[in-house]
């Protein structure tokens, strides 16, 4: 097999996509023909390998990918077919700051905040370098790690600002996600994956009552371009160029053809929060461009350039902002489920979240190759420990779990 990424896995012996192991009790001294293992604080692991793999030779997408095809050069067409982010430029941003500074009764905006990084970056950079009058809003996500919570609490006291949180009545969103996930599990689909989430979709909707109620017209959030998981996109029959803002609305017509296939997620009473959540489960969805026509809705990082290591320095030196001790990751920790979800990617496509990012980055010339491999060494293991909580939430068997995933795996065709 030609062009073998065999830096972790120097002796592979078969040509294979997947080839998972669970390790556990992880001796130090103990050698493995998987990836490294530096993650601290693990006892018990899934580790995230295989036997041999074909690479891009400029990203670190692996064969398994979604819809990946590579040329002569051993070049993926996600590289091929990329294209250079455009930021919108900060003179337009602090133009649309000035046209709103001043103009609610007692706030310039609002800014969404999760306890994560970019988040709580975007309210930093807001208050402190562009002094502008900031509401900070919060859903209460049920899965929320507590790092975030206390990154959220540091962030708005240091910064004196004024604080709402909401969350969804009737335990609606642990109850969607319990009944969804086992769904899932009786027919496991990873294009369905994301309903999971269903619970927390519909949030705009509460983000944009209360900014009627305070008057505020205009909305910041912290989503950038590399979060735009493009192997997401060649799962849902979309192409891997669309921009971000049209393609949750194109992901609805692939949901549909999933309901149908899985009419189980169809309970009556979750009905309408699958209804709310894909009128409003984006900033760019129907249910804010219609009913929200007069409330500007931006995302920091389309205007200035997004800069990882000097937003982690300020957040750390400025907030006490920090990640959680369980993982080696400063991304996507502020909401459980996100590594329950990364798990089932790894184990049933072999790519993650995490690879679709650094391989944009390195798109982007912010990092190596080299430096790509390594991080996704590190963070791309899942603890057990998480993933089994949120199982015991949903009450849920383990072995039910690993059944559903060795299902997944199976029936999963990537490379069609």
């Amino acid at each position: 097999m030609e062009n073998l990424d065999t830096r972790y896995f120097p002796n592979h012996k078969e040509e294979v996509c997947y080839n998972y192991q669970k390790i556990d009790q992880l001796s130090p001294s103990k050698q493995y023909d998987k990836l490294t293992l530096r993650n601290r604080n693990h006892s018990s692991i899934w580790v995230y390998g295989f036997s041999a793999m074909k690479r891009c030779s400029n990203c670190i997408l692996t064969e398994c990918t979604p819809k990946i095809q590579f040329n002569e050069k051993n070049i993926c067409i996600y590289c091929e077919t990329h294209q250079k982010i455009e930021y919108r430029g900060e003179n337009k941003l602090l133009k649309i700051l000035h046209k709103y500074r001043g103009r609610g009764k007692k706030y310039d905006c609002i800014v969404t905040l999760s306890g994560g990084r970019d988040s709580t970056f975007t309210l930093l950079k807001l208050v402190k370098d562009y002094k502008m009058k900031v509401l900070a809003v919060n859903y209460e996500n049920p899965f929320t790690d507590p790092q975030a919570r206390l990154n959220m609490r540091n962030a708005v006291n240091i910064l004196n600002v004024d604080f709402v949180s909401f969350k969804s009545k009737n335990r609606i969103h642990q109850r969607s996600f319990k009944h969804n996930l086992k769904t899932w599990l009786k027919n496991p689909d990873v294009r369905l994956i994301t309903y999971f989430c269903i619970g927390c979709k519909s949030l705009w909707w509460d983000i944009l009552k209360i900014a009627r109620r305070y008057n505020v017209r205009l909305i910041v959030s912290g989503m950038n371009r590399f979060e735009d998981t493009s192997f997401k996109k060649a799962l849902l029959g979309i192409p891997i160029t669309e921009k971000w803002e049209t393609t949750y609305m194109k992901s609805f017509f692939t949901a549909i053809t999933g309901l149908a296939g899985n009419p189980r997620y169809l309970q009556p009473g979750f009905i309408p929060t699958m209804i709310k959540a894909y009128l409003f489960g984006d900033p760019y969805a129907i249910g804010p461009r219609v009913f929200a026509g007069n409330v500007t809705k931006i995302d920091l990082f389309f205007y200035i350039k997004w800069a990882e290591k000097d937003i982690i320095s300020r957040l750390k030196s400025e907030l006490y902002w920090d990640s959680p001790k369980n993982t080696a990751s400063t991304w996507r920790f502020d909401c459980k489920v996100a590594h329950l979800k990364d798990l089932i990617y790894s184990e049933t496509l072999g790519v993650t979240e995490r690879d679709d990012f650094y391989s944009k980055m390195i798109r982007e010339g912010l990092i190596s190759r080299s430096d790509a491999l390594d991080r996704a060494e590190i963070e791309n293991y899942h603890s057990k420990e998480i993933a089994k909580e949120l199982l015991r939430e949903a009450n849920i068997e383990y072995v039910a779990f690993r059944k559903a995933l060795d299902k997944a795996r199976v029936t999963s065709n990537p490379q069609a």
